[in-house]
C-alpha cells in the first residue's frame, strides 16, 4: 500500500459514532489557485467547548509554515479582543480580520480599516421593542458588550450573560445612563444581540421585522440568538472589501462557515465550505461540505486540498 493510499484511508476513515464526510463532488481544487482563506470561528474553527480542534489547528499551522504569505482571515461576529488568543496561537496577527459580522474590519496589527454603527434612534427603538418582552439584550460597542435587558429565566438554569461570556466575550451589565449616551451619539453601537429560547425566536424576529431594510438587518449564528447590524454591513461585504484590497478574485477564495451570517460569504467565495453542523441557509449557499466543528472539519478540508498529513490523536499538536 502506497503512502498516498495510507493518507486517503486516514482522511476518510469514519470513527464509530462520528457522522461526517467531505463532499467535494467531482471537483479537485488546485491548492495554488487558493489566494485567500477566510473562516468563521464559533461552530467552525472552534469546537463545542470553544477550543481549536487539534486537527484544524495542525492544518492551519502547517499552512502558516509552508505558505506563509497565504492570508488566513478570521470572519466572526465576536469582538476583536475576544480572538486575541486564537490569533496568537495560529500566528494570524499580521493578516486583516472581520469582526462583529463585518461591522468592524481590521488591518494587520489591529488597525481599523472600516467600521459601521447602527443609527442611535434604531438602537433605542430596538430596546423599546424588546423591553416588554423581557428578553436578554446586548449592545456591542467594539470590544465591549453591555447587557441592557436581563431575562431572569436564563437558559437551562444558566444566566444568559454567562452563556455569552462562555464564548470569550467581555460582557458586563450596562452602566447607568448608557442609553442616554447612545442617544447623544457618545456611544456608537455596532450591533445588538438578543438571546432567547428557540421557541421565542420566531416571534421576536417578527416584531423586529418592523424596521425597514435600510435601518438594520437581522442575522444569526446560533439557534437562540438574533443579531441586528447596520444594513450596509455583513461578512460578505467585508470580505469583498478585503478581496479588493488584496487584489485577488472571489474565485481564489476558500471560505468556511456554519451560520446564517456566513451564508453570503460562502456564496461569494469561489470555494465556499459549510460545516456538517451548519444551519440550512449556510449549507444551501456553500459549494462543498465538510465534517463538524467537533470533528475538525476545517482541518479535514485543508488536509484534502493541500495534501497535509492528518493529526488525529493529540489535543495540542505542534508543527516542527
Amino acid at each position: 500500500m502506497t503512502q498516498s493510499d495510507l493518507l486517503t484511508l486516514a482522511m476518510f476513515h469514519q470513527p464509530l459514532g462520528i457522522p461526517w464526510q467531505i463532499n467535494m463532488g467531482s471537483t479537485t481544487i488546485n491548492p495554488d489557485d487558493i489566494k485567500l482563506i477566510v473562516s468563521d470561528v464559533d461552530g467552525t474553527l472552534l469546537d463545542s467547548h470553544h477550543r481549536l480542534h487539534p486537527r484544524t489547528r495542525s492544518a492551519i499551522l502547517h499552512l502558516r509554515k509552508t505558505r506563509p504569505d497565504l492570508p488566513f482571515i478570521i470572519a466572526t461576529g465576536k469582538p476583536y479582543a475576544a480572538l486575541a488568543e486564537v490569533r496568537e496561537e495560529l500566528d494570524l496577527s499580521h493578516f486583516p480580520c472581520i469582526h462583529l459580522n463585518g461591522c468592524m474590519v481590521y488591518g494587520p496589527g489591529g488597525s481599523v480599516m472600516r467600521q459601521d454603527a447602527l443609527d442611535p434612534t434604531v438602537v433605542l427603538q430596538i430596546v423599546d421593542i424588546l423591553r416588554p418582552m423581557n428578553k436578554s439584550t446586548y449592545l456591542y460597542v467594539q470590544d465591549e458588550v453591555f447587557e441592557v435587558i436581563k431575562d431572569p429565566a436564563g437558559r437551562n438554569g444558566r444566566a444568559w450573560i454567562d452563556v455569552l461570556r462562555g464564548f470569550g466575550e467581555d460582557v458586563k451589565p450596562a452602566p447607568d445612563g448608557i442609553l442616554d449616551h447612545v442617544r447623544e451619539g457618545q456611544v456608537k453601537v455596532q450591533k445588538v444581540v438578543v438571546l432567547a429560547d428557540e421557541k421565542y425566536i420566531p416571534d421576536i424576529r417578527k416584531k423586529l421585522s418592523a424596521f425597514p431594510p435600510d435601518a438594520c438587518s437581522q442575522t444569526s449564528a446560533l439557534s437562540y440568538a438574533i443579531e441586528l447590524i447596520c444594513s450596509t454591513s455583513s461578512k460578505e461585504l467585508a470580505l469583498q472589501t478585503l478581496i479588493d484590497s488584496l487584489d485577488v478574485t472571489p474565485q481564489n477564495v476558500l471560505a468556511f462557515g456554519d451560520g446564517e451570517n456566513d451564508a453570503g460569504m460562502l456564496a461569494l467565495a469561489g470555494h465556499g465550505v459549510a460545516m456538517a453542523n451548519a444551519m440550512d441557509m449556510a449549507k444551501k449557499r456553500a459549494r462543498y461540505t465538510t465534517g463538524t466543528h467537533d470533528d475538525g472539519g476545517v482541518g479535514m478540508f485543508l488536509e484534502e486540498v493541500f495534501n497535509i498529513e492528518p493529526v488525529t490523536n493529540s489535543r495540542n499538536p505542534t508543527i516542527n
